[in-house]
Formats: C-alpha cells, sequence, structure tokens
C-alpha cells in the first residue's frame, strides 16, 4: 500500500489530495464520524482534518512496519 507523502508545517491545503474514490471516501467518513458525535464541521475543516488523517497515516506506517521480538516485555506502567 502507497502512502501519500507526508506535507510540511508550510504546506497549503491544495497538497491534500481532493479527488478521486479514497479522497471522497474519507471525506465521507469524516463528515459521518463529525455528525455521530454532534460537532459542527464546515466543509473546509473535513479537507483540514483529512490532512491529518494521511499526516498520521505517514507517521504511523513505518512504525506498524517494525518487526518486534515475540519474546519482547512490555514496559513496566507508569503511575505518578
Amino acid at each position: 500500500m502507497a502512502l501519500p507523502p507526508m506535507t510540511s508545517p508550510d504546506s497549503t491545503q491544495s497538497d491534500v489530495p481532493q479527488s478521486g474514490p479514497r479522497a471522497e471516501l474519507r471525506l465521507d467518513l469524516i463528515q459521518a464520524l463529525a455528525q455521530q458525535l454532534g460537532l459542527p464541521l464546515a466543509a473546509d475543516q473535513a479537507v483540514a482534518v483529512q490532512g491529518h488523517w494521511l499526516a498520521l497515516a505517514a507517521i504511523a506506517h513505518p512504525l506498524m512496519q517494525l518487526d518486534l521480538p515475540q519474546d519482547l516485555d512490555p514496559a513496566p506502567r507508569f503511575e505518578p
């Protein structure tokens, strides 16, 4: 699965794909989730949320590809 390039902080909304079936599906999903949560979300805000999701996917992808050993012990839980 090819991920889109991560946008830089100085990039504009035009960097976010706004056409094609995957982009439309994401926007529909974002708007449906906002509606279920009762959050007012303008169309331009939905496009911004879409851009953040794409950036998060680009960040998470290499982390999810790490091959961790099965005998790895989890870190102890921190409780202040």
